[in-house]
């Protein structure tokens, strides 16, 4: 079984948007991976570390469980309910789904989707939760999307999957009035550049799926190249583009959450160490007019 670290690492990104007055903070959450490695203390840890910065909004970006099937046992559902319950106290909660929260992968066929449809529409349900899977919310400060992408879009040609889809899942915007924030779990489409030109309506794009790249904490600042991992989900060894903060057009801002779990607990017994050595990451993303580039800090805490 997995162990995670008791680190967690918080990563402020000031970034500059023309449209806002009061500055907007958006704490984004991704790659839970909720199983049986994850226990009641770990979601209450989550909870508390995101309502001590009092943001006005709170993203989740996929994969929130291991599998569509550890639903199936209720203690697990708990957790889940327990998250999305202590989360909605503090602020408006916008969900995206990722590949692991819908493709069975348990099962061992890797094109199987077992979506529990009953489950994800009771989370639906909380007060303040919005499930956004190919949607657009329109708000009074902010306009928030959150791009579905399925299963064809982690297949080898993925990238022409999606460019068809996310034109035609009606995700463009052209409101230039307010800041525009797009939610969707993996950034390898935008790998491509005409899929960069598809996004780049949107100011700050916030993605999962890499957890950091796997680089362990103590090489977080020093891994080259700078953007670079160790590994992907997809067996990618030596990644490029899979963690920090990226301008792909223009102003429009991609940020990978480094996620909380590293190793999901269906991985093989071998590579948890790695999760081990590294931090669990959250992000805090402030929109504000105040800064003319980017600013990032870090700060580090220990769960008790």
């Amino acid at each position: 079984m997995a162990i995670p670290s008791n680190v967690l690492e918080i990563r402020y990104s000031y970034i500059y948007n023309r449209f806002v007055s009061d500055d907007i903070k958006i704490a984004s959450l991704s790659d839970v991976h909720i199983s049986d490695a994850i226990k009641t203390n770990d979601i209450d840890f989550m909870i508390d570390s995101i309502k001590k910065e009092k943001p006005n909004y709170i993203c989740t970006l996929g994969d929130i469980v291991d599998y569509p099937n550890i639903l199936d046992k209720e203690i697990n559902r708990l957790k889940c309910e327990r998250l999305f319950m202590g989360l909605s106290k503090i602020a408006p909660v916008y969900v995206v789904m990722g590949n692991h929260d819908y493709i069975d992968y348990d099962t061992g066929n890797k094109h199987d989707e077992n979506y529990k449809e009953e489950f994800w529409n009771k989370i639906n349900n909380i007060k303040n939760i919005n499930i956004v899977n190919d949607k657009k919310i329109v708000l009074k400060d902010l306009i928030i999307g959150g791009y579905l992408e399925k299963r064809k879009s982690y297949h080898d040609k993925g990238k022409e999957f999606f460019y068809e889809d996310f034109t035609n899942s009606n995700m463009i915007v052209n409101n230039n009035t307010k800041p525009k924030i797009l939610l969707m779990h993996s950034p390898e489409p935008l790998d491509y550049n005409k899929n960069i030109d598809l996004v780049s309506c949107y100011d700050v794009i916030l993605c999962g799926h890499y957890h950091n790249g796997c680089v362990p904490s103590i090489l977080n600042k020093i891994w080259l190249p700078k953007n670079g991992g160790v590994i992907t989900p997809s067996k990618r060894l030596f990644p490029k583009n899979v963690r920090g903060i990226r301008i792909l057009k223009g102003d429009t801002y991609l940020i990978y959450n480094g996620g909380w779990t590293k190793i999901p607990d269906n991985t093989p017994d071998i590579f948890h160490v790695l999760d081990k050595m590294c931090n669990r990451q959250i992000d805090i993303t402030i929109l504000t007019n105040k800064y003319k580039k980017l600013e990032v800090k870090t700060k580090k805490i220990k769960k008790n």
